[in-house]
């Protein structure tokens, strides 16, 4: 077994709506497929939330919400390593680049389904459902974030949660 932390950054009004009835899957894929996305715990994690949050904000997808201040979650899963998929192993990210020209798809939601069409093939062939998958994806924009420094960090790692009933609220914070 294995656990896994992360934070989410979200709307009050959300987190209010998580904490009852827990975490929905979304509509559409994100950056590296359709999941739950918690930015692996780290020294920038509560950054990255936040920063997700305000750019988020600043771009008006919270408009609807009654209640639209910050708020970073703090989660953990717990899984079997066998439902555990990593992207960035160099290996798969070969595969999933040759995939990637051979079907024309290089950007945004295009690229998002590639990834999920990419997980389904992998768990057919090998006969098993992966619950997370872990994924490097860019930060939010610099001046949403402006103390993560990719050319030093990298991208941040991510957990893409596919099994929403892994995910066991622990803590959260007003931002």
């Amino acid at each position: 077994m294995m656990t896994l932390e992360g934070t989410h950054g979200t709307t009050v009004t959300r987190y209010r709506q998580i904490a009852e009835t827990g975490f929905q899957m979304p509509d559409r894929p994100g950056r590296g497929g359709t999941g739950v996305y918690f930015w692996k715990s780290s020294l920038h994690s509560n950054e990255l939330a936040q920063g997700w949050y305000n750019q988020c904000y600043s771009e008006g997808r919270y408009r609807r919400d009654e209640n639209q201040n910050g708020v970073i979650i703090f989660a953990s899963m717990t899984l079997d390593e066998t439902e555990f998929f990593n992207l960035e192993d160099d290996d798969t990210k070969v595969k999933v680049y040759k995939l990637a020209q051979a079907k024309g798809v290089n950007t945004g939601g295009r690229l998002a389904a590639l990834y999920d069409f990419f997980i389904k093939t992998v768990e057919e062939k090998a006969n098993v459902a992966f619950k997370v998958i872990g994924k490097a994806i860019n930060p939010p924009k610099p001046e949403f974030l402006p103390t993560y420094n990719t050319m030093i960090l990298g991208f941040p790692y991510c957990y893409i949660v596919k099994d929403i009933d892994l995910i066991s609220i622990k803590n959260k914070e007003w931002c």
